[in-house]
């Protein structure tokens, strides 16, 4: 469930605070999430399109904080992600709000990716430098533990599982009361949202050429940030990017794919839950992807101990 929107001050208005050269742009809404509201800035005098992102957390301390945090953790990543990402140019963090650059292309989602292997090397390389990145204190925090998301998930489903065929419900099910993994033997720095639609490639070449959204970053399992690729992109990427990322000096335990899929058919599950809640037509492609999850990935991979 997503926060209500606030009313408490004039859009406008705070966008030419934030800069002066921006007063009388217009504003196109991109997107809705839990907490935040993004919007394309077109500049009044034309140029390079900005976003402006937009918090809605009604308390001041709260809004702040979460602000100015990650405010840092978008400096932070600039300096340590060698594709692009959103560069920020100005922040109030008292009214919530960041203006950043725009990361050029679309997501991957929407895209034909022509040359995979090459998208699963720059997302090797991409991983392998930033979970050997020391994060400052406080940046991040942990992962909601496994177990906790499972139980939560679990419980969404039952709430819907009329919405599904016998054997798709015995799927579901069976996965939602099995075990969730173990910790991993070390914790990096994980953007830990990779879906596709955070993902953005070049839309005639198709190549990966940013990342974004690092609002759920934490310090955390590597095995995360392999998971929403593997479910929005299937096993034969997930298999090259680990491949360049052992090559880059990423350390792959023995049991990360075993992690990444059971990361990767969680989020799924709980993708599900919620669509067959909403009646939303995607739920058959999600069964789909959800399955071909459970089933894919070898075990056979170098790796680092």
């Amino acid at each position: 469930m997503k926060l209500p929107r606030r009313t408490d001050f004039d859009l406008d208005a705070v966008l030419a605070e934030l800069d002066p050269n921006l007063d009388g742009a217009r504003l196109s809404e991109l997107g809705e999430g839990w907490d935040n509201i993004a919007y394309a800035v077109h500049p009044p005098s034309g140029g390079q399109q900005l976003l402006l992102r937009v918090s809605k957390f009604a308390e001041d301390t709260e809004r702040f904080d979460t602000t100015t945090k990650d405010a840092d953790l978008l400096r932070f990543v600039a300096r340590r992600s060698p594709l692009v990402t959103n560069t920020v140019r100005a922040v109030d963090p008292h009214a919530g709000m960041l203006l950043l650059t725009m990361v050029p292309g679309i997501g991957a989602g929407t895209a034909p990716i022509r040359d995979r292997p090459a998208l699963a090397e720059s997302l090797g390389t991409l991983l392998a430098r930033l979970h050997r990145s020391r994060v400052p204190n406080g940046l991040v925090d942990a992962a909601t533990p496994a177990e906790s998301w499972r139980v939560s998930t679990a419980t969404a489903f039952a709430r819907v599982t009329d919405r599904f065929g016998d054997a798709d419900r015995c799927l579901i099910e069976s996965f939602l009361t099995g075990p969730a993994p173990d910790r991993p033997r070390h914790t990096v720095f994980c953007h830990n949202d990779l879906g596709a639609e955070h993902l953005i490639v070049d839309p005639e070449s198709g190549a990966l050429s940013g990342v974004i959204d690092w609002s759920d970053a934490v310090h955390d399992d590597p095995a995360r940030d392999f998971a929403l690729v593997w479910a929005d992109l299937g096993w034969e990427i997930v298999e090259g990017a680990l491949a360049a990322y052992v090559r880059r000096g990423g350390v792959v335990d023995p049991g990360l794919v075993a992690r990444a899929r059971w990361f990767a058919a969680h989020s799924l599950a709980a993708t599900l839950a919620d669509e067959a809640a909403r009646n939303d037509p995607a739920l058959a492609g999600s069964l789909v992807r959800f399955r071909r999850v459970l089933q894919g990935g070898r075990n056979n991979l170098p790796r680092t101990q």
